[in-house]
């Protein structure tokens, strides 16, 4: 099951301040898994997809989500590093004005990590999206999770903005089994270490 949710990026200074702050939130044990811009009746949009981790979304437990580290437009990559397992599970569209000479919205990242979800940050890879290029989408693989956002804008001689570049992290995931929760290896751990301390 595929969940869409559709932003209108407004372009003129009256939409933008007429816009309100909307969270986007994928389900409990959903990803989001691409993130497209369209143009709907000429005025910029988002797409924001959400995929299950697996065939069955409550295989993913203890979910925890807050807000990520807000992007900066100049390369920056924010996202969800507070935690080495986490992922995007949504995002929170505001108004982001840099400077009075342009209009535009920014994506800040709901993250969340689960018990049995493992992230391998050695797999990562980065993708770009441009407002003037031909690549539409920014998508992940079936073992992939988003994990950081970025975006970049790029003016001209006047000053002005031209181009928008939104930059995505992408890592590899995979689900524990139950026996190897890296949460339950390590209460075991624990107990043990402690056990042979007492004895």
């Amino acid at each position: 099951m595929i969940i869409i949710f559709m932003v209108l990026m407004f372009i003129t200074v009256h939409r933008i301040a007429s816009f309100q702050i909307r969270p986007l939130k994928c389900k409990p044990g959903y990803r989001v898994s691409s993130i497209s811009r369209v143009m709907i009746n000429g005025i910029s949009s988002y797409d924001v997809e959400c995929m299950p981790f697996s065939d069955n979304p409550e295989r993913i437990k203890d979910i925890t989500c807050s807000d990520g580290t807000v992007p900066i437009c100049n390369g920056t990559l924010g996202g969800c590093d507070q935690h080495p397992d986490s992922w995007i599970g949504g995002v929170k569209v505001v108004p982001y004005e840099e400077d009075s000479s342009v209009e535009m919205l920014s994506l800040i990242p709901y993250c969340c990590n689960a018990s049995n979800v493992l992230v391998h940050g050695d797999t990562c890879r980065h993708s770009r999206l441009s407002s003037l290029g031909r690549l539409l989408t920014l998508a992940t693989k079936p073992d992939e999770i988003m994990q950081g956002l970025s975006c970049q804008v790029t003016r001209n001689h006047n000053g002005r903005i031209y181009d928008v570049t939104l930059k995505v992290r992408s890592c590899r995931f995979e689900i524990e089994q139950e026996c190897c929760n890296k949460y339950m290896f390590g209460y075991f751990l624990h107990n043990f270490w402690n056990k042979e301390k007492t004895a």
